[in-house]
């Protein structure tokens, strides 16, 4: 036998506006989160996060409110918070999904926990502690931007140069490299074409994002240089 839906009951039109409300304000927390790691090149930025914090929380307003017409009911016992209790386990293939290992490097670790915790932010919200996900959310982008400053393990890349068979390569050339452009050597690895020339691929490790731009723009000047793979 169906239940009966008592209209009186339904969430009136005002308080649905206010669950509106969080949700305006899980995308702005969210969006503020996303931005940062816009700016910072990373695999999930702005678009990622919004949507994130917006459906977690939209899930959450969902579970705590959603469901009146079965709450009522004294012969059933509804427990509110298990959707909002399954969404952190099941965002984990979001974050899978950034994290790779190149180069003997693992890479998106910190995207990922943002996300996370970015869906953390949407259920604080979505339940209506306005004030908790705010401060979650200033936290995550201190954290994020000051790390990052401060605490950067840099980054692993691939440098790849052509020397003509004209032209001499420099007899040390791990030495030559780190020295010109300030960056750790790991490996070498140079083949000669068919036409004489010599093609070298260069594994380095650059000291944070600032050491990573300063190799860029050294490598831009170097005639040699023909590109460089992440």
């Amino acid at each position: 036998m169906h239940n009966v839906i008592d209209p009186s009951l339904m969430p009136s039109i005002q308080f649905q506006m206010i669950c509106a409300v969080r949700l305006l304000v899980a995308c702005i927390c969210g969006a503020l989160i996303g931005f940062e790691r816009y700016k910072s090149r990373k695999e999930a930025g702005l678009r990622t996060h919004i949507i994130v914090a917006l459906g977690s929380c939209l899930a959450t307003v969902v579970s705590k409110y959603g469901f009146f017409d079965v709450v009522i009911n004294e012969s059933m016992q509804v427990d509110v918070s298990r959707i909002a209790s399954n969404l952190l386990p099941s965002i984990a293939f979001l974050g899978a999904g950034m994290i790779f290992t190149r180069n003997n490097t693992i890479k998106g670790l910190t995207t990922a926990a943002g996300i996370w915790a970015t869906a953390a932010v949407g259920i604080g919200i979505g339940s209506g502690l306005y004030l908790v996900g705010i401060i979650a959310t200033i936290l995550v982008v201190i954290i994020h931007v000051v790390f990052a400053r401060f605490y950067d393990s840099g980054s692993v890349v691939t440098i790849r140069m052509r020397y003509p068979k004209e032209e001499v390569v420099p007899e040390d050339l791990r030495d030559y490299i780190e020295k010109r452009f300030m960056c750790n050597v790991q490996a070498i690895d140079a083949k000669r074409t068919d036409s004489g020339s010599i093609h070298i691929s260069i594994e380095v490790h650059t000291k944070g994002k600032r050491g990573f731009d300063n190799l860029s723009l050294a490598l831009l000047k170097d005639p040699h240089f023909r590109g460089i793979d992440m």
